[in-house]
């Protein structure tokens, strides 16, 4: 790279991604960066319905805005397990022709993105890494292994949040090789979608018939085991038992409508199935909904439904195991935290809530203003470019941040 001259950003990633494109766009946007986005594969509307139990296609341009290709992959099936599933071809001729100044490979989920990396390496390019890991109880020593390996090569990582920064450091990855680019969504596009229905929200929740005055909460995910959807409605239950008005939105489809569907109905509580709702769908059930409920266990490496909750000005409720739970949920100012299955301690924070609209509007508020402040966009740009610019500036002295641990 001569003097002048944009870095050359290769981007590595498995496929478009409706949380990564607004960061991509942006990225190009700054037009600090010659950036090209590498995708180890397109899925089809069926590929897509793996876990949401429903074909589809994203309603938001996912591949506009910037500069995009895909791999040569070879897909040997579902038989196959799903991180050796999809090796790609020529990513070595990729890096040769487009002749990059930092690969930014994000994660190591997929056998691609492991190829991406090494690849890299080979051709002396450096390589940054943002993922969602966290630290977790359930992680084999071969695993642990793997993922020491690759850190120790990798020159920077960008971490998304608290947890993952650990996650890092207990890899030991030193504080000088962690740059922050905060996990977030296009904060502006659920902002001012929701900005404008405020004035129909009366209408919208008596559609579902949610009365004025009761507390009205939301969940948004797959309707999997890992998110716990039925710790929800069981603590509903419970909080309707006493005295408190309550009302479940469920937006999601999944392995577990059936079981929530059923356990509602047995419980005879008010818990509208909403099904899977795309990208420009969403903001209707957030103006409906008073706060966002997640909640996962530790499979949940971050929940990004919470930053598009407090983007549209909503507080949440998220289990302690939740990845976000530490960055986003400050305890009675933007939310509210529980031990994960603990059905009645999350039925203790609904009552709490339905019983004081006001804190619960000053949470939501005070929600909006983290999001815009801490976990933006433009805070993930700038994160990547002060990783990328301390990398090449190393470089250039003849040294490696490798060297730092």
């Amino acid at each position: 790279m001569t003097a002048g001259e944009r870095p050359r950003l290769l981007v590595f990633t498995t496929h478009p991604i409706q949380y990564q494109a607004p960061w991509f766009q942006a990225i190009e946007n700054s037009g600090q960066f010659e950036q090209l986005v590498a995708f180890s594969y397109i899925p089809t509307s069926v590929d897509q319905a793996v876990g949401f139990d429903v074909a589809f296609e994203w309603d938001v341009p996912l591949r506009e805005g910037y500069h995009s290709t895909v791999l040569d992959t070879f897909d040997f099936g579902r038989a196959a397990p799903r991180w050796l599933r999809r090796p790609s071809r020529r990513i070595g001729a990729l890096l040769d022709s487009f002749r990059p100044d930092v690969s930014l490979v994000l994660g190591w989920q997929e056998v691609s993105l492991i190829q991406a990396m090494r690849a890299s390496w080979m051709r002396g390019v450096p390589v940054l890494v943002r993922g969602e890991s966290t630290p977790r109880a359930k992680r084999g020593q071969l695993v642990r292994w793997g993922q020491r390996a690759i850190v120790k090569r990798v020159e920077i990582v960008l971490a998304i949040g608290q947890r993952n920064r650990r996650f890092y450091r207990e890899l030991g990855v030193a504080d000088a090789r962690i740059v922050d680019a905060r996990y977030c969504v296009d904060n502006e596009r659920f902002s001012r979608s929701t900005a404008c229905l405020r004035e129909r929200r009366a209408d919208l929740r008596r559609g579902l018939g949610v009365p004025t005055d009761a507390l009205c909460v939301l969940f948004v995910g797959k309707l999997e085991p890992k998110k716990r959807p039925l710790d929800l409605i069981e603590a509903v239950s419970v909080a309707r038992k006493r005295g408190a008005s309550v009302y479940a939105l469920i937006v999601g489809e999944g392995p577990l409508r059936a079981s929530c569907e059923r356990r509602a109905a047995e419980l005879r509580i008010p818990a509208k199935m909403l099904g899977f709702l795309n990208q420009s769908e969403l903001p209707e059930a957030y103006v409906c909904a008073d706060g966002l409920v997640l909640p996962s266990d530790e499979g949940e490496t971050w929940g990004l439904v919470v930053n598009e909750a407090m983007a549209c000005g909503l507080p949440a409720i998220v289990s302690d195991q939740v990845g976000c739970a530490p960055d986003l949920v400050l305890e009675g100012e933007t939310g509210e935290t529980f031990r994960c299955g603990d059905v009645h301690a999350l039925a203790d924070v609904l009552v709490r809530w339905a019983m004081d609209h006001e804190r619960v509007l000053a949470m939501g508020r005070n929600a909006e203003v983290r999001v815009r402040k801490h976990y933006s966009i433009e805070g993930a740009v700038q994160g990547l470019s002060s990783a990328v610019e301390y990398v090449l500036e190393r470089r250039r002295n003849g040294s490696s941040s490798r060297e730092t641990r």
